[in-house]
């Protein structure tokens, strides 16, 4: 009989050494903290190998630390065998434990020296090879122990001599024994747990809090999507987006013309400074133009002055020969010129006559000489009336010239004074006609610049250049647009690769499993079915009558022979012969598997199956977990892509609007231009009009000026006229009158001279001499004497005439020429004037108007600021600083007005699309509650989270994301019916299982029942209390019934209101609301299923109950819970190993200390009649013979347990006989 026989403990925990004998009914008797548990758990140790499951409280030491707190502390077990005692050493290493094997019962002598335990398991080898026992390698595996101890057959032949049994399925002993030792509640659902947690280690739990997450708010999460999914709901999704695009784009164009503000501003404050620069500049240019204007125009108008009185110097001089010219031809100065030329010949004349006269008259000399001295007293006399006659008519000549003289000295006087007149007033006639000249020239000039000037052209050009711009932008975001367009098509082709890979993947990986599942059911059946039935047939025939039948008939023998039924086996002969037929199967394999094999492949099977199983429940959860992987994979980028084409196309539509308006206003202003030019040039063409009319107006006056002098010249002249022929008549008269005064006088003395002559001449006739001769003479003597005596007179006027014709008459074309040059000078000098004043006005109307133009941009400036100081008192200016202050651009100085009219009529219009925003929010959101499953907020407070909001919307709906929730919805639909049918199914399919082993507990008590108070006791299974769990069977009988017609791709589409699908909603929702009430985390498989009990005690019957503290008193209560563990752990011990059944096993129960001494026996009894040995503790000893070995625990002074053997009962045979013993 195999069984654990003795432990040892070697300063171990509180023992310093301490055989315990283990070969039976052990009881351990002690007060309180003596040691008891101690030797409980060192005990369970060596059924279970497992430190973390023998019930140490956390709070205290762990198990290596406690028990092997040195390098020599050791604990022992000596286990019993048919072919002698092994014994398995536990000792520390590191912070675990490790196992050798020892093939020899316990012997101190391989620890001990000199009553001190050796420290290293070297020394111990040592003294095992002295001995010749063997010993095996270092096991530091749990499972590898537990293999070796429970035998296991797929350890290595070395160790299989160390197995208590033979068994593959051993878990559920270890398992047993533990949850035994620890189980100390007498409620049924302690029962179910041993029960359970002795079929398996792993627990089958579902976990609720999984499906609470996944059907957190499911029905609402339908509901939402359902709503938001309606046309109405749509159209106002739709408002929302639209206001919050027209808002950014308000805000972005505010944004815009504040940054334009902002940088208008910045750049109008250096402006002023620079146009009142400027200004200076100009003012300073200006008079400093005009001083050296005035200076060239001054120098100039001098040397027009200096011509003009040359002119009036010629002139006069002209005027002054032409006056004396006519006077000299009034003389006859040609006459006189032309009788005075002929002097020399008139004396020639005279000498010649004088000479012939004197020869004629030589001879009557005396008597020439008495006549010539009268007849020269007569010539004297009429000389002097001659020369009183001359004196007189030259006084009447000189009166008629002096007063000639005075009246054309007044005429000139006049005259020139009406000329000067004339010339004042032409002057000022022409002053004006220059100005309107001037004035008409500037009028034309202004035409012809008109003409020429483009109206608003810097508006115009800075409007065109930044259409210009606007249309670059709007090309470049386009572009851009383009760019991230293809870049989110390219991903979304990437994602939609990646999504049917998976999907393909999961499908194959599904079918796969499929595959798989069905191949290891079927594999998993056939196993079963053969360890099932080859009691039946030839493997169990060989089993039982063919020792080592694997090495012969193994060898050769197909499974379907090994296993059929119908052979109908008979053993006649063991022997080496086949059929007859001698065969050499040294290097045949062996093919027929033993049971063991058979029961590790059914077992590989099972986790295998098992494996498969959860990698196909995982499959859904995984899938969309990869699903979710790429999701945020992808998502993020695309939604980059998708910011940036949102931040371009914002970018490009305010391009576009911009390039709009300012189409719109270029459009306007070359209208308004044109407008404004046709009207500038249709106001000159008036004043051109009326220029020429001034001109033709002061012509005019200078024509009638003209004419005014002249008549008045004319009348002048006519006056004069009359005046010196009145003078001249007077004169004339006044001649006539001396000239026949003196005529008489004359007269008398030539008669007196003609008679002295006549005389003479008779005396000289008488005398003889040639007196027709001298008459003819003295006649023509005479007459040359009057013609000398003519040009004597006219001599000095002659000289006069010559000298004038020389110094006037001759130089009047030089004169002239010089005039004309003068002229010409004049009129260069005066177009020089002209030139200058034009040139001067020109350049200072040019500097007039820079002015007005510097004064009317510092005036539009002073405009603009007077309006933002204005402006920023207002609230709107506090929303747009920030903005203003990022402006980093040179703008525009003077459109200052013009951007904060267009930030107020942006700011109008964002106010009533902020108002319509909200008014549509607040009714969109009225659709949904509080917890929807968008997580829409139901409440916004400030614009901010109402653009937040369309943000968010604007994102949910471009991005289609409630095909996502639909499809998230649909999958959490498919999967959660999928998931609770499937483990639904596994929990129930263990319900299997644990009925059977209540069945085996039932029929076990109803086979070996002891005699006592316990009649009749009895399990059965029944079905969950629970609702969630009844909750969860409902839902898996609906979906394997209706899983046809339920999936992922029908929930929310037009077959909607199919009833299978609103019918598996309300199982979710009921399961949610059942999950919530319920309040728990998860339903173990102890849940699936009501565990009561009917036990009939002194002829009373429980009926069929939950507790076991309602079947009667405290102590038929333990003994009920001990039968029940009892026959549980014989259950297992049992199926464990079906073949090899010479074992005990120790079972450890505290509680039945508290039995009465007979049912102590019994029970002993109860597990002793199934191998299994009792071992429990208790404060003292009530019936001290019921148990093979009793030891008194105690404390020593130095907190030492000792522990003593009060007594050994001997059992020489397997009856009840006992034997005291003495104490040892």
């Amino acid at each position: 009989m195999r069984q654990l026989n003795k432990i040892v403990f070697i300063n171990s925990a509180t023992i310093r050494y301490q055989e315990v004998l283990l070969d039976g009914n052990v009881h351990f008797i002690g007060t309180q903290g003596v040691g008891k548990s101690t030797l409980l758990r060192a005990i369970l140790f060596f059924y279970n190998g497992d430190t973390q499951k023998l019930g140490i409280p956390r709070e205290k030491k762990i198990f290596a630390e406690y028990y092997f707190p040195n390098t020599n502390s050791y604990i022992l077990y000596e286990v019993e065998r048919e072919t002698g005692s092994f014994t398995v050493l536990v000792m520390r290493s590191g912070a675990g434990v490790v196992f050798r094997f020892i093939d020899s019962a316990y012997n101190p002598e391989w620890i001990l020296r000199d009553n001190q335990a050796l420290e290293k398991w070297g020394d111990i080898r040592q003294q095992l090879d002295k001995l010749g026992i063997d010993s095996s390698n270092r096991v530091d595996r749990l499972m590898d122990y537990r293999d070796i101890i429970y035998g296991n057959p797929a350890v290595n032949a070395a160790n299989r001599k160390y197995a208590l049994l033979e068994s593959k399925q051993y878990q559920n002993i270890p398992r047993t024994i533990t949850n035994v030792f620890l189980n100390t509640k007498l409620e049924a659902g302690f029962i179910k747990e041993t029960i359970i947690h002795s079929l398996s280690e792993e627990e089958l739990v579902i976990d609720l809090m999984t499906y609470r997450h996944h059907l957190h708010d499911f029905e609402k999460e339908y509901v939402d999507i359902q709503n938001f999914t309606q046309v109405k709901t749509q159209d106002q999704a739709e408002k929302i987006i639209a206001y919050f695009n027209q808002i950014n784009e308000r805000q972005a164009a505010q944004a815009m013309s504040a940054a334009q503000l902002g940088n208008a501003v910045k750049q109008a404050e250096k402006e002023a400074q620079s146009q009142k620069t400027k200004l200076e500049i100009a003012f300073r240019e200006k008079n400093e133009k005009q001083k050296k204007s005035d200076e060239k125009e001054k120098r100039q108008a001098n040397q027009v002055s200096l011509i003009r009185g040359s002119i009036k110097s010629v002139e006069a001089k002209i005027r002054e020969a032409q006056k004396k010219e006519r006077e000299y031809n009034e003389k006859g100065i040609t006459e006189i010129l032309n009788r005075v030329s002929k002097q020399d010949e008139w004396l020639n004349t005279e000498k010649r006559l004088g000479e012939e006269r004197s020869s004629l008259t030589a001879k009557f000399e005396s008597i020439e000489q008495a006549f010539q001295v009268r007849k020269q007293q007569l010539d004297n006399g009429l000389d002097q009336l001659v020369n009183e006659q001359e004196k007189a008519g030259n006084l009447t000549n000189q009166e008629f010239q002096n007063e000639k003289e005075k009246q054309n000295n007044l005429r000139e006087s006049q005259i020139s004074e009406l000329q000067n007149s004339l010339d004042e007033k032409l002057e000022l006639i022409h002053k004006q006609l220059d100005v309107e000249n001037e004035a008409l020239t500037k009028i034309r000039e202004k035409r012809s610049g008109l003409k020429a000037k483009v109206w608003y052209a810097d508006e115009i050009q800075n409007l065109k250049k930044e259409i210009f711009q606007a249309d670059k932008k709007a090309d470049e975001a386009e572009g851009k647009i383009e760019l991230h367009k293809e870049k989110i098509r390219t991903l979304k082709g990437e994602w939609e690769r990646e999504e049917e890979r998976l999907v393909t993947a999961k499908e194959v990986h599904k079918v796969k499993l499929d595959d798989e599942i069905n191949s290891l059911q079927n594999q998993l059946a056939s196993t079963q079915a053969k360890l099932d039935g080859y009691k039946n047939a030839l493997y169990g025939y060989l089993q039982e009558h063919y020792p080592d039948w694997q090495e012969t008939i193994g060898r050769i023998a197909r499974e379907d022979i090994l296993f059929n039924e119908d052979l109908q086996p008979e053993l006649k002969k063991i022997s080496d012969l086949f059929f007859g037929l001698e065969l050499k199967l040294q290097h045949v394999d062996v093919t027929a598997k033993t049971l063991e094999q058979y029961e590790l492949e059914k077992k590989k099977l099972t986790e295998a199956l098992e494996k498969s199983r959860k990698g196909l429940a995982r499959l859904d959860v995984e899938h969309i977990a990869d699903l979710d992987k790429l999701t945020k994979r992808f998502r993020p980028k695309i939604r980059e892509h998708k910011d940036a084409t949102q931040k371009w196309e914002l970018e490009k539509q305010q391009s576009q609007t911009q390039i709009e308006k300012k189409n719109l206003l270029l459009e306007e202003l070359e209208q308004k231009a044109n407008t404004e030019k046709d009207t500038a040039l249709a106001k000159v063409e008036t004043e051109i009009e009326a220029a020429n009319a001034k001109v033709k107006l002061v012509l005019s006056q200078v024509a009638a000026e003209k004419n005014a002098i002249k008549d008045e010249i004319e009348k002048l002249e006519k006056s004069f006229a009359k005046l010196v022929k009145a003078f001249a008549q007077t004169r004339d008269e006044k001649q006539e009158e001396i000239e026949r005064i003196f005529s008489v006088k004359k007269n008398e003395i030539k008669r007196r001279i003609a008679e002295l002559l006549k005389q003479q001449n008779a005396k000289l006739k008488d005398a003889g001499a040639d007196t027709a001769r001298l008459n003819a003479i003295d006649a023509e003597l005479q007459k040359v004497i009057l013609e000398l005596q003519f040009i004597s007179e006219n001599q000095e006027l002659v000289i006069e005439y010559r000298k004038d014709k020389r110094e006037l008459f001759d130089r009047i074309p030089e004169f002239k020429k010089e005039r004309d040059k003068e002229n010409g000078k004049l009129e260069n000098a005066e177009g020089r004037l002209d030139e200058l004043e034009k040139e001067h006005r020109k350049e200072l109307a040019e500097l007039s108007n820079d002015i007005k133009l510097i004064e009317e941009k510092i005036r539009k400036l002073k405009d603009g600021f007077d309006e933002l100081e204005q402006f920023s008192k207002s609230d709107l200016f506090k929303d747009i600083e920030t903005w203003m202050e990022a402006g980093d651009k040179a703008g525009d100085p003077y459109a200052i007005r013009k951007l904060i009219d267009e930030i107020r009529d942006i700011s109008l219009s964002l106010n009533s699309l902020k108002e319509n925003l909200r008014d549509t929010i607040n009714r969109f959101l009225n659709r949904f509650s509080d917890a929807n499953l968008f997580h829409f907020p139901t409440s916004l407070s400030d614009l901010q989270d109402y653009m937040a909001f369309a943000a968010n919307l604007k994102e949910f709906i471009d991005e289609n994301k409630i095909a996502e929730y639909q499809q998230r919805v649909e999958r959490r639909f498919a999967s959660i019916l999928s998931s609770v049918s499937r483990e639904t199914g596994d929990l129930i399919s263990r319900e299997g299982d644990i009925q059977k082993v209540v069945s085996n507990i039932n029929r076990d008590f109803r086979e070996r029942n002891f005699v006592g108070v316990i009649q009749s006791m009895e399990l059965r299974l029944e079905d969950s209390a629970s609702r969630v769990v009844n909750t969860l069977k409902r839902i898996r009988e609906y979906e394997q019934e209706q899983g046809h017609s339920l999936g992922e791709h029908n929930l929310f589409n037009a077959q909607n209101g199919d009833a299978n699908n609103k019918r598996a909603v309300e199982f979710l929702n009921q399961l949610n609301r059942d999950i919530l009430e319920s309040k728990r985390d998860r339903i173990l498989l102890s849940d699936a299923f009501e565990l009561r009990f009917r036990v009939v005690e002194n002829e009373n019957d429980s009926g069929w109950v939950e507790k076991l503290s309602n079947v009667g008193s405290e102590g038929t209560d333990v003994l009920v819970k001990a039968m029940i563990n009892i026959l549980l752990l014989n259950v297992f011990k049992n199926s464990a190993s079906r073949k090899f059944k010479d074992f005990r096993l120790h079972c450890m129960m505290d509680e039945v200390g508290r039995l009465h001494p007979t049912n102590v026996r019994g029970i002993l009894k109860f597990a002793n009649d199934r191998n299994i040995l009792l071992i429990n503790g208790s404060p003292v000893e009530q019936d001290a013979m019921a148990y093979r070995h009793i030891y008194e625990l105690r404390k020593d002074k130095k907190s030492q347990t000792q522990v003593r053997r009060l007594i050994t009962v001997r059992q020489p045979t397997e009856t009840q006989q006992t034997e005291n013993l003495p104490d040892e």
